[in-house]
């Protein structure tokens, strides 16, 4: 359903590109050209703050978040431990590279570490960093936030401060600590940014002092970048920590600022189904990236197609190509996982190809029309199911009946529950548009059950396989559909409909 904000959706979807395009071409220029990683912790940032704005304590929202996050990793560590087992474990020592022992072992369970991989293993278990750190800002988020809203530039300075003195050398940690710390300098303020923008203090911010100021941090980036090639063996600004700090910070603070909420995608239903795709299997499309570019020539050599393997472009763009054929392979055998530790019910492909259907309630209802309504809306059990989804793209502006308009009822290809509207990081407010914090999408309109002769009476009704959407022409006021923890709720309420969507008491 469209509960997410197309903007951010694309930002994310062209990150997790962008990552699996480097890991098979290696370009070190492309982290320069759209730095993927920066701007996914400023994403994650504003999705945290969201969910800690909801959460009823700290422990409830680091077992939400631990929820979310481990299930999908604890899949992908069983999977390669087999593999790695199975292929017989060695390690020379290399970066990241070790014996599995008991003392180690549990980072394949709760990673605030790197956990250690095998000689074979090394290359996949190399961008579970990520997952490392974030898990560390899950778990300083609560502190960060409170300091963040009472100083945030004061906030924001301190890891601007110990990341240069830790590259100096005049602060110094163990391993593995200081590749720990570093990285959560490294990309702490894109972290808190994405405070900001949840919060809706970017949107604020004067344009033409915000650009200077985010290409002033870019160039200040490169400059750092291409001066300590020899440190850090390229200009790759990835894998320089103070590089990565400026380059990131003022690439993230630009697009931010830039905020556009790309109602076009909504007339491309192809490519706006693929971005939420996407974005609904961010994790498996992630974590088993690197695995799939190494199964990518065997896939090929054991299809036949093994001539076309090389190390050229050609060769490498077959790669590419296969290798998001088997992550895509990924997506449907355990991206469920995702769905299941969202708490949602487990979905092959989590997209939905829309078509807009009229909402009554925009027009000035008839006599008969509202009649004909009538028992739907106030008698007999009432439905939490409906082919619909809430598209925001024209909110603010006026509706037909004069009312502010809220949101766009659309008819969907597969029935969606009213409670999934209470998805925890897919709510505008989560990772969207700076609204500020109170979570509500307005509409116009109830979900209710009627069948195919009770649509017919209804002008512009149209009577879905399963459920009908019907908008409320007998209650012109604007329906608030609150997202709480609870569930959905109606304000104001309507008759015989519960609060949380579900059939039961008229309690709001």
């Amino acid at each position: 359903m469209r509960t997410r904000d197309r903007y951010i959706d694309f930002l994310r979807a062209l990150a997790l590109v962008r990552v699996i395009t480097f890991h098979t071409f290696g370009w070190v220029w492309l982290p320069a050209v759209f730095p993927s990683i920066g701007i996914m912790f400023a994403l994650g940032g504003a999705l945290v703050t969201a969910s800690l704005d909801r959460a009823a304590s700290v422990p409830d929202f680091w077992r939400k978040r631990f929820r979310r996050l481990l299930p999908p990793f604890w899949v992908f560590g069983a999977t390669m431990l087999v593999v790695m087992f199975a292929a017989g474990w060695t390690a020379d020592g290399g970066f990241g590279v070790a014996e599995l022992t008991w003392r180690n072992a549990w980072l394949w369970v709760f990673p605030l570490a790197d956990p250690q991989a095998s000689d074979l293993g090394a290359d996949w278990a190399l961008p579970l960093w990520y997952i490392r750190t974030y898990l560390w800002f899950l778990l300083i988020s609560p502190a960060l936030l409170w300091l963040f809203r009472r100083w945030p530039v004061r906030t924001m300075v301190v890891p601007a401060v110990v990341l240069p003195l830790m590259t100096l050398g005049l602060i110094d940690f163990a391993d593995p600590y200081w590749d720990i710390i570093a990285t959560l300098c490294t990309y702490g303020i894109c972290w808190m940014l994405g405070f900001a923008h949840h919060d809706g203090t970017i949107r604020d911010l004067p344009l033409g002092t915000t650009i200077l100021v985010g290409v002033a941090l870019m160039a200040g980036g490169l400059y750092f970048a291409l001066s300590q090639q020899e440190r850090y063996g390229s200009w790759n600004v990835d894998d320089n920590p103070l590089a990565g700090l400026l380059y990131f910070t003022g690439a993230v603070l630009i697009l931010l600022r830039l905020y556009r909420r790309m109602d076009w995608l909504g007339r491309l239903p192809t490519l706006d189904a693929i971005i939420s795709l996407i974005n609904s299997r961010a994790m498996t499309i992630y974590l088993w990236g690197n695995f799939a570019i190494f199964l990518a020539p065997y896939a090929l050599e054991y299809t036949g197609l093994g001539q076309f393997d090389g190390e050229d472009t050609l060769g490498l763009t077959v790669e590419f190509a296969v290798a998001w054929a088997l992550i895509f392979v990924a997506v449907l055998l355990v991206g469920w996982v995702e769905d299941v530790a969202a708490g949602k019910r487990p979905r092959l492909l989590p997209f939905n190809r829309v078509k807009a259907v009229t909402v009554v309630s925009e027009q000035p209802a008839s006599a008969p029309a509202a009649a004909a309504v009538e028992p739907a809306l106030h008698e007999g059990p009432r439905s939490s199911y409906g082919n619909f989804v809430v598209d925001t793209g024209r909110a603010g502006q006026p509706a037909p009946n004069g009312h502010p308009r809220g949101g766009t009822v659309v008819l969907a290809e597969r029935p969606v529950e009213l409670a999934d509207l209470d998805v925890e990081d897919d709510s505008p407010e989560a990772v969207g548009a700076p609204s500020g914090r109170a979570a509500d999408v307005r509409a116009n309109f109830v979900i209710d059950e009627v069948g195919p002769e009770e649509a017919e009476a209804l002008e512009g009704v149209q009577a879905g396989p399963e459920r009908t959407r019907v908008a409320d022409p007998a209650n012109p006021t604007p329906i608030v559909v609150h997202v709480e923890e609870a569930g959905v709720v109606l304000d104001p309420p309507v008759a015989g409909k519960r609060g949380d969507g579900r059939p039961g008491s008229d309690a709001p």
